[in-house]
């Protein structure tokens, strides 16, 4: 496993623990626009900053030989899985420190 996954991997569980201190109603609604942000940084670390420029342009290519456009859509499908668990497990653990401190 190279540091840019781990790296990205430490990210997506960040946002997910960041994501936990909601309720649940919000948190699963926001797992979507969270996933973001794992993504940007996948796609940007494949493809080079300036990616977004050519989101929608078939023919430039990444580093992986794939348009940007399919590079972003991969990484984001690729972060729901640690962005999901981390928020579920963040938010049973901020649940379960809340009722032992009441006893």
């Amino acid at each position: 496993m190279s540091a840019f996954i781990l790296l990205g991997l430490v990210i997506a569980v960040a946002v997910g623990v960041w994501l936990s201190r909601y309720s649940w109603s919000v948190l699963l609604a926001l797992i979507p626009v969270a996933m973001l942000v794992p993504a940007y940084y996948g796609a940007g670390t494949i493809c080079g900053a300036g990616f977004f420029m050519r989101l929608t342009d078939e023919a430039a290519q990444c580093a992986n030989g794939i348009s940007a456009g399919r590079t972003f859509s991969a990484a984001y499908m690729l972060a729901f899985p640690p962005v999901l668990i981390s928020a579920v497990l963040g938010k049973l653990w901020r649940m379960l420190r809340a009722r032992k401190a009441l006893g």
